[in-house]
């Protein structure tokens, strides 16, 4: 029997309310009690990665190392380090309290917000599925959890290790299209962790605003590469490489596009196409397992336009194409000669395309990017000093990496996430567990009397002298 529109949302609204029906139990557990559930998740977890890296190649042909290391390794890396660091991340924390109220004692109380949403990207399907459900876990939540329709095997498995991790009461997945996400928006959720372009963000924003539910929003825009002519050209070019290419360019940290100082970017260029060459080949490049695929026809389309409308409005290739429809295939793509009337020079590109400009003056570059919309991430390739403070001060971004690209996103004591445009929000770690906790302020009065009193009515001459005092020396 063929289940209908109307059946699936109705499954959905049952499923939400038994989560919301569980919430308070679940948000009274211990941290032995959500370490032993982190615990289970990781065993079946680990029990699946043969599983998780083939479904992912099934969606779009990504190399199996890549898969391992920013799927495999990052939910595990992320488990490990919640299941290590919980007690003392939901224990309650003492804090300073002002002399002018005697007698109490402040704390801050790490509560569960309740039943959340996360929906996630379909660029990263374990990774960005799983590293938000560990903080949502470990901060006491209920979990539905609506992964992308667009790579339909990792969908699937996602489902299948969560109903095999989780009790359906704590954790339940909704599969399906756009409608889904839409129906799902309008459910009174305690929280909605977004992952994705800014475009669906505000559509995300707009409906929480319905319910006053609160966000978190990871997502992406134009993150720069910058090169002064002080950085180790070769190095540079090796990262660069690597940054745009992973993933066949589908990743919100991609360098979407290179300032190269003016005199040193003949030579940069030279490194670029060697670096190029040395981690995809040219040759057979069509059947190099090391080269992602674009996850579907819509992808390759829009990527397929962004290159004829660069060529069209004065791009210039620095590298032949070659595009291959039937395989969802595009060659590394680098263009020179770029104008503002580009649409790789507005739009994220989220693809294997590099555009790359030249500058004679770091404020140049300054400009540039603060006319546009914060970047997820800065990339600066220097050894001068002055440089390098100068963007960190006058360049507002989620990060900013010195001579380095994406490690950040591996490191679980730095918060990830961007700034307005890029994201709201912080994710990983202590941040991502503090994103899904109402961190509650609790005062407790020890002694019979109450500095409160001293300044409740009637409001005498000597109440009225008091609170002059409390003014002057308390502020």
């Amino acid at each position: 029997m063929v289940e209908t529109k109307s059946d699936l949302f109705q499954g959905m609204h049952t499923a939400f309310k038994e989560l919301q029906n569980n919430a308070q139990n679940m948000a009274t557990t211990t941290a032995n009690e959500r370490m032993e559930l982190l615990n289970n998740f990781l065993r079946v977890f680990e029990l699946k990665k043969e599983e998780i890296e083939a479904a992912v190649y099934r969606d779009y042909k990504r190399s199996v190392l890549e898969t391992e290391l920013s799927e495999f390794w990052l939910v595990k890396k992320e488990l490990n380090f919640a299941i290590r660091h919980l007690e003392d991340w939901v224990r309650p924390k003492r804090v300073p309290t002002p002399l002018v109220f005697f007698g109490s004692s402040s704390f801050i109380h790490y509560e569960a917000k309740g039943t959340v949403l996360i929906i996630s990207p379909w660029n990263f399907p374990f990774n960005l599925t799983f590293s938000p459900l560990i903080s949502a876990i470990a901060a006491g939540n209920t979990v539905m959890i609506k992964p992308s329709e667009f790579t339909s095997h990792s969908s699937h498995l996602i489902k299948q290790i969560v109903e095999e991790a989780f009790p359906e009461n704590i954790v339940t997945v909704c599969e399906g299209g756009a409608d889904v996400s839409k129906e799902l928006l309008t459910f009174p959720f305690n929280h909605i962790f977004f992952t994705g372009s800014t475009r669906v963000g505000k559509l995300v924003m707009k409906a929480a605003a319905e319910n006053l539910t609160s966000v978190t929003l990871e997502l992406g825009g134009k993150t720069p590469v910058i090169i002064d002519e002080t950085a180790d050209l070769k190095m540079a070019a090796q990262k660069t490489v690597y940054a745009k290419f992973l993933n066949n360019g589908q990743v919100c940290l991609a360098s979407d596009y290179v300032f190269v100082q003016e005199n040193v970017a003949a030579e940069f260029k030279m490194h670029l196409l060697n670096e190029l060459e040395k981690m995809y080949p040219e040759e057979n490049l069509l059947l190099n397992k090391d080269y992602a695929r674009l996850v579907n026809d819509q992808q390759l389309t829009k990527v397929s336009e962004l290159i004829e409308d660069a060529i069209e409005k004065g791009g210039k290739l620095l590298k032949s194409r070659q595009i291959e429809e039937d395989n969802r295939f595009i060659a590394p793509t680098l263009i020179e000669n770029i104008s503002s009337d580009m649409r790789i020079a507005q739009e994220e590109i989220f693809g294997p395309i590099l555009p790359i400009k030249s500058y004679t003056n770091l404020e140049q570059v300054i400009d540039h990017i603060h006319q546009g919309s914060k970047p997820l991430a800065v990339y600066l390739f220097s050894k001068n000093k002055k440089n390098v403070n100068h963007v960190l001060a006058n360049v507002s971004a989620g990060a900013t990496l010195v001579n380095e690209v994406y490690i950040h996103h591996y490191n679980s004591y730095l918060p990830f996430g961007g700034v307005n445009h890029s994201g709201i929000g912080k994710s990983h770690g202590h941040f991502g567990f503090l994103e899904f906790t109402n961190q509650k302020a609790v005062v407790k009065q020890w002694l019979p009397f109450s500095a409160t009193k001293l300044i409740q009515p009637p409001y005498s001459a000597a109440k009225k002298r008091l609170a002059k005092l409390i003014v002057k020396f308390f502020s």
